[in-house]
């Protein structure tokens, strides 16, 4: 069944549309906020409590309207802090927090404990809060998330400015959270990236999928299709967590051709992939991909 999206919720899509799975829970929304000027909010253990003052929409950095605070001016120092539950369905299965992007040094921390941090403002990261959370959809827990953003122009800022007012074509700079936030369930046995290179002179497509673990008895199903028609469906043993598999598109009388992707006619294969530990499915990933082949660019001409 495909999960219903709520449109009360800012950026209520799936963040991950090359990288899909139906369990998951959009964080986006209100959460509470407050700049810590002074930095003191560690040393007074902010994420233990803290008397919020302000309010800002996930995932819009404090700059913008869309934010509800609209500042302009520079804070070096952030914080948010929001309560959640997890839904009973995901009890069994192991439970991630992830972060889209975050600008540009994030500390985070669950229920008071601290998960860890990551630096660098333009590459999501994620935690595996499994033995942290209550899968029951009653137990209320707390994510506090303490962002630090210099002006420094050592740091990776593309087009931000580090200046008090925009000048030339250096623009309003983003802190803080400014990506989705989202829980996902996953098998205890998980797919955790998977790679697609086509290969347009032999008419293949190849994935180097990447396991969290070897699985006892592993397989991987990838199935192949276009437009609804079957391309494809391969499965094979697993013996290490870096699996790589090399898939034929032309293998079937329902799909002629390989269908390219271009603009004007952007066709995109779906796949599903499907982990299978002792020959039950403890993982499920839904992606696609495109070929830009030489056909494309004579229809360009």
């Amino acid at each position: 069944m495909q999960k219903v999206v709520d449109t009360t919720i800012p950026r209520p899509e799936h963040p991950r549309p090359d990288f899909q799975r139906n369990d998951w829970v959009n964080l986006n929304g209100v959460w509470n906020f407050d700049f810590d000027d002074d930095d003191i909010g560690e040393k007074e253990s902010w994420f233990l409590g803290h008397d919020y003052k302000k309010q800002i929409t996930v995932p819009f950095c404090y700059q913008s309207e869309l934010s509800g605070i609209n500042d302009q001016s520079y804070h070096k120092v952030v914080w948010y802090q929001r309560e959640f539950t997890v839904p009973a369905e995901f009890k069994g299965k192991r439970i991630l927090l992830h972060f889209g992007a975050v600008d540009y040094i994030a500390k985070v921390w669950l229920d008071g404990k601290y998960l860890g941090s990551h630096k660098g403002g333009y590459l999501p990261f994620k935690f595996d809060i499994t033995h942290y959370v209550k899968a029951d959809g009653k137990t209320i827990h707390s994510i506090t998330v303490r962002v630090e953003d210099s002006r420094s122009c050592t740091q990776p800022r593309g087009k931000q400015n580090w200046k008090d007012k925009p000048f030339g074509c250096w623009y309003t700079p983003v802190t803080g959270i400014w990506q989705t936030v989202w829980l996902e369930a996953v098998g205890m046995t998980y797919v955790d990236r998977v790679r697609i290179t086509p290969n347009l002179d032999k008419r293949t497509v190849s994935f180097e999928s990447y396991l969290n673990q070897v699985p006892e008895d592993g397989k991987l199903e990838f199935t192949i299709s276009f437009k609804g028609q079957l391309v494809n469906k391969v499965v094979t043993s697993i013996n290490e967590r870096w699996v790589k598999l090399t898939v034929d598109l032309l293998t079937t009388e329902k799909v002629d051709a390989v269908h390219y992707w271009w603009p004007s006619n952007p066709n995109l294969y779906d796949v599903d992939i499907v982990l299978y530990e002792k020959d039950s499915i403890v993982d499920k990933v839904a992606t696609y991909f495109g070929k830009i082949g030489r056909a494309s660019c004579r229809e360009r001409v």
